[in-house]
């Protein structure tokens, strides 16, 4: 994660919390402070000196707190800073003020929050994203995944062994194409990569492989064609010693957990299975979606070595 945060806001953060009694947004906001790892964060204000240093711990135990983890980058303008060097993975942002250069920032990638509605904007994304349904009941659609529409989205990888599949009984037309759409509505600003992991076939040729995945590359290039958006297709083959097991997807805030995959059109009662969603807001989700792309990225990067691109069909388009 990236955190910029006014020395400001934080000041006023640790003067006007009441430990014994925080608000949703603050609870959420003060664990990531103290307890999140991972965490390059970035501070409007010059350090010049070890006494400097000393001094502001002094002042704001919440700076000690996360400079326990690591010193702050200091950077005379957030904004400038921002712009120039972020790669907007996952990235927030707290200042005092709302700015003009909000909108850009998360139309980047970024979530954005001045001092004055940090509070109801964290506790929004945690009442509205933070959720499950149980599927012995009937599944009321992907309307389910509206609250995706709140988030900036800069990327998104599915891994689902499945859902490429198009039987008769399950087809893609009524699962990953609408799924797909609520999932990137309202995120159009963004180029968006998207991963969907393939199952393990031994039946099929790498040929034949590779031709699925043009196709619904393709499909899906026309479905999306008015936004930048940037489908893959990668295979679920070569994995790491052993195959991704289960089904999820995740973007950079949040991570939705199936556990019979999300083929759920036509979906019959009575199935022991669940959806689960959660954001960077908890702690274990903030770990675990962190976790899944340092894995996925491991396994990209063994896919483009000497060696796995002449076995067989990888990705479309390539790697």
């Amino acid at each position: 994660m990236e955190l910029y945060i006014e020395k400001q806001f934080l000041d006023d953060f640790y003067l006007s919390s009441d430990e014994g009694a925080l608000s949703i947004g603050q609870q959420a906001l003060d664990k990531i402070l103290k307890e999140y790892g991972m965490i390059d964060w970035f501070i409007d204000c010059s350090i010049d000196s070890p006494e400097e240093f000393e001094e502001l711990e002094k002042e704001n135990p919440l700076f000690a707190y996360r400079s326990n983890y690591s010193p702050p980058v200091t950077v005379k303008d957030i904004k400038t800073h921002f712009f120039k060097n972020s790669a907007c993975e996952q990235t927030l942002i707290f200042c005092m003020e709302d700015h003009d250069w909000f909108q850009d920032a998360e139309n980047k990638g970024a979530l954005c929050f001045s001092f004055s509605n940090y509070e109801k904007k964290i506790e929004a994304i945690i009442k509205s994203c933070h959720k499950r349904f149980d599927l012995y009941e009937i599944f009321p659609g992907w309307q389910w995944f509206e609250f995706f529409r709140s988030i900036p989205l800069n990327f998104l990888t599915i891994n689902d062994h499945f859902i490429l599949g198009d039987a008769s009984s399950q087809k893609i037309k009524d699962n990953l194409f609408p799924m797909l759409k609520i999932l990137l509505e309202n995120n159009g600003q963004n180029e968006i990569q998207i991963r969907v992991h393939t199952e393990k076939l031994n039946e099929r040729t790498p040929k034949d492989e590779e031709n699925k995945a043009k196709r619904i590359v393709a499909k899906l290039n026309s479905l999306f064609a008015k936004a930048p958006y940037k489908f893959q297709v990668v295979t679920n083959q070569y994995a790491l010693g052993k195959p991704f097991h289960d089904r999820y997807l995740y973007s950079n805030f949040l991570i939705v957990k199936a556990t019979r995959g999300f083929n759920l059109m036509p979906q019959s009662t009575g199935e022991d299975a669940e959806i689960e969603c959660s954001s960077i807001f908890d702690r274990y989700h903030y770990r675990q979606i962190n976790n899944r792309k340092a894995l996925h990225d491991k396994y990209l990067s063994r896919l483009k070595s000497p060696g796995f691109s002449t076995l067989g069909f990888v990705a479309f388009p390539p790697l």
